[in-house]
């Protein structure tokens, strides 16, 4: 009892494993190619659609000017090589409303929209510019008699500058001198070339500008208006870099970052605060409460420095609380909700996003997948549900985050280019809007949605384990097969004369020959599936020993007999259980012999059929589960062509496994498929001259093949087509063996050896001038499939070893290490055992 409870346990254990190992690989491949194939059971989609119109080298801004919910567009026309830029405005159904031509070429990306007079109704504010002065175009697409509402110069370059770099100009609307309308605050920054670097307020009802910001050198960019309490509003600037190309002299250079606070009236609402290092960069968005403190992330130009500076300061300028950061790839950013903006900040180097709370500690944090190049914008409600989206950037990617980086889209864009990449929203009334991305000259709309496939995403993934795992046990199953059907393979080359036969641990039979058929006088109807106790002969000494079979985890060797109406038996049963893969039982190997009856002359036919039929057997699945692999192939190549990269190589592996297999079966038909040698009385010389005739093609110079044939040899009773096969593995061996470089003897004699009874002999001995057999090798060489060749296939000794053996010859090697090697040959001349089986059969 206690055996067949550890039986049973290491059975249980082993089918486990195996079972075990299955399922995780198939887990494992699920969730390395869930992810690479195509999105479509994200829950988000976005649908693209080429924007095709021809305008040439346009920006295009949807804008709703008439707030009725519907974007009309502007497009900014610009032509490299004619200074003379236009604005056309189409209507939402795409009619134009105006146009206008600027005696001046338009700045790229420097647009500003805004309702400065409160009537409901927006207007466009666009920056021109000549080789020196910059100019205000104010335009009313809602007043088509009057368009262009007027023109006014801004500021001119120094006269010794020659190339004037200046920046996008970014720009907000709000009543700074309080006479009821909106004046416009926007920033001028040049490059390389210093000057301009100022801030303006410009009064769009007064048609002038009202205040200027002190002349620096310092680099600032993005004014943020903030209402504080008490009727108190403040102009943050948002960004500020060091670029160390301005003059040191100026108390605000560009030398250093600043945090800078403004009035209304560009006077400093506290002394700049400034922070060193070339490159130095800085970030800055109100925080807390009502806007009540300012918060500022820094990251250092200095190389040596390996951390980042998170500060907090009040609206006087105050340092409340600093916290270090470690590296310098961070990024803050803010949310830009109507109700409420929560801060952000990004650790590019570790992947992973924090909420900060008001004393600089983190509210959350999440790690994500990929790499976050930065936030391009967190302005859009894309898909109208009132919660504003995150367009990303992801290496040359674009990806869409809902809700705190979660629920992921993907957008694949062509032709990205990230130097000039304009979004906009273009809003269609009751519908979803649609995000406007331009780059370069291709543009899109992005209708970003909620998938309705998504519900069947967690369903897919389940499918595509299902099917994964049902390959790998495809696989696994095979290679049992395999292991049970190379046990036989091997069983009947060494025993062709025994009953061999594979049960399955649950009793159902896998394989049987014919052998255990004539032994048992079975019927000859399909047996496999079916119980060895149903199918064999109803005896309790058998089935006892068939209860021994599947109880034993060990070999089993025990005596067999039987007696009935229609079977005598009288021998010795053989087993052993068949293990693969983590000790799992495939099933168990039968060998029965049967001392009762003599060995019958026909036992080659018996076994050869059988081998033959088994071999194909295997060709049938074989040449099935390629198509299949070829077919999965091309799927995963049409379907995941990214995942397909991966696996490719893995799939070729088990193609080119497959085909060797097929190829060594085909190879063993051959072996099985030699009939019985037809003699006839053949010329030796023209036997020898045919098989070296094979052989012409090898260089003279480097390969010599000598023959010679003693006189008093003349016929032989062979089958001339056989033994030229048997010589030709052998001198094809040869050559391989001294990679046809040396010589080759073969001489023929006659001979009456003793131990034969001094019948009359052929004696053919084939020696070369090659490196020798090892000892250990020697004892192999005529076992079927063993080669010591890169693309040998083994089988062509032991073709000429069974060749000579049904011709009642004999075949043996002499040779050793470093030495020549010679293959002795004997042949009946007359062959009359073999003459008289023929004549009997």
């Amino acid at each position: 009892m206690l055996t067949f409870f550890i039986t049973m346990k290491l059975e249980f254990n082993s089918t486990f494993k195996l079972y075990s190992f299955i399922t995780l690989l198939a887990l494992g491949l699920t969730l390395l190619i869930g992810p690479l194939l195509p999105d479509w059971f994200a829950k988000y989609k976005a649908d693209i659609t080429e924007d095709t119109r021809s305008i040439p080298n346009p920006n295009i801004f949807y804008h709703d000017f008439d707030h009725d919910g519907f974007s009309e567009m502007a497009a900014l026309k610009y032509q490299k090589d004619i200074d003379e830029s236009a604005l056309k405005v189409y209507a939402y159904n795409g009619g134009l409303i105006d146009q206008w031509n600027f005696k001046e070429r338009w700045m790229q990306r420097s647009i500003i929209f805004g309702d400065y007079d409160h009537d409901g109704h927006d207007e466009a504010y666009v920056f021109t510019r000549n080789r020196d002065s910059l100019f205000l175009y104010a335009i009313d697409p809602e007043k088509p008699a009057k368009f262009v509402l007027w023109r006014a110069f801004i500021v001119k370059s120094l006269n010794h500058i020659k190339h004037w770099d200046l920046r996008p100009i970014a720009g907000i609307l709000f009543d700074s001198d309080e006479d009821g309308y909106k004046d416009l605050i926007f920033n001028v920054m040049a490059g390389a070339s210093v000057f301009p670097r100022r801030f303006f307020v410009f009064s769009i009802q007064k048609k002038r500008m009202l205040y200027r910001s002190p002349i620096s050198t310092a680099f600032l960019a993005n004014p943020m208006k903030v209402d504080l309490e008490k009727q108190r509003t403040k102009i943050l600037i948002q960004g500020s870099v060091a670029l160390n190309n301005g003059d040191r002299n100026y108390a605000l250079n560009d030398h250093k970052a600043w945090l800078t606070v403004f009035t209304p009236k560009l006077e400093f609402a506290f002394p700049p605060i400034p922070f060193k290092g070339r490159n130095t960069n800085l970030r800055a968005f109100p925080f807390n409460d009502h806007n009540k403190n300012i918060i500022c992330l820094i990251n250092y130009g200095n190389k040596e420095l390996i951390y980042s500076d998170l500060m907090l300061y009040d609206w006087q300028g105050n340092l409340l609380k600093r916290k270090e950061l470690h590296g310098q790839n961070w990024e803050l950013f803010q949310e830009t909700n109507p109700y409420y903006r929560k801060i952000y900040l990004l650790n590019k180097t570790q992947n992973i996003l924090y909420q900060l709370k008001s004393n600089l500690t983190f509210d959350w944090q999440q790690k994500y997948h990929g790499h976050v190049t930065c936030i391009v914008s967190t302005l859009f409600d894309i898909d109208g549900d009132f919660q504003k989206e995150w367009i990303v950037k992801s290496g040359e990617k674009l990806l869409i985050y809902k809700n705190n980086m979660h629920d992921l889209c993907n957008i694949n864009i062509p032709h990205i280019f990230w130097e000039n990449i304009n979004f906009s929203l273009k809003k269609n009334g009751t519908r979803p809007p649609e995000l406007s991305v331009q780059t370069g000259k291709y543009k899109y709309l992005i209708r970003y949605h909620y998938n309705s496939l998504f519900p069947f995403f967690y369903f897919s993934r389940f499918l595509i384990f299902i099917f994964l795992f049902i390959v790998v046990w495809a696989i696994v199953s095979f290679y049992n097969f395999l292991t049970g059907s190379n046990t036989i393979l091997n069983a009947l080359l060494h025993n062709p004369d025994r009953g061999l036969m594979i049960i399955k641990d649950n009793g159902n039979i896998l394989y049987l020959n014919h052998t255990v058929i004539d032994q048992f006088n079975l019927p000859t109807t399909t047996y496999k599936g079916k119980s060895i106790f149903k199918f064999f002969p109803d005896s309790h000494s058998l089935k006892k020993i068939f209860h021994n079979i599947l109880d034993s985890s060990t070999e089993l060797n025990q005596d067999i007999s039987l007696q009935t109406q229609f079977v005598n038996l009288k021998g010795r049963i053989f087993s052993r259980p068949i293990n693969v893969l983590f000790g799992y039982t495939y099933g168990y190997f039968v060998e029965i012999n049967d001392y009762s009856k003599p060995v019958a002359d026909d036992r080659l036919k018996v076994w050869s059929k059988t081998v033959q039929k088994m071999a194909h057997d295997i060709k049938a699945p074989l040449s099935s589960i390629n198509i299949n692999m070829m077919t999965l192939n091309l799927k995963l190549a049409d379907m995941a062509p990214e995942a397909h990269q991966i696996v490719e190589p893995e799939l070729k592996l088990i193609v080119n496994e497959i085909n060797r297999v097929k190829e060594r079966t085909i190879n063993f038909l051959k072996f099985t498929n030699l009939e019985k040698p037809r003699l006839d009385w053949v010329s030796v010389h023209e036997l020898f001259l045919q098989t070296l005739d094979l052989f012409k093609s090898y260089s003279k110079e480097s390969l010599e093949i000598k023959l010679e044939i003693a006189d008093d040899v003349d016929r032989i009773y062979v089958d001339a087509q056989q033994i030229k096969m048997a010589l030709q593995a052998i001198i094809e061996n040869a050559i391989d063996a001294m990679r046809a470089e040396g010589i080759i003897e073969i001489n023929v004699s006659k001979i009456n050896p003793p131990d034969k009874q001094f019948r009359e002999y052929v004696e053919i001995d084939i020696a070369d001038t090659g490196p020798g057999i090892p000892e250990k090798i020697k004892e192999k060489i005529f076992e079927p499939y063993f080669t010591t060749k890169k693309e040998g296939t083994g089988m062509g000794m032991p073709i000429a070893k069974k060749i000579i053996t049904e011709h009642r010859g004999e075949i043996s090697v002499y040779s050793s290490q470093n030495f020549s090697t010679v293959i002795k040959i004997l042949l009946p001349i007359g062959n009359i055992v073999a003459k008289n089986q023929r004549h009997y059969s």
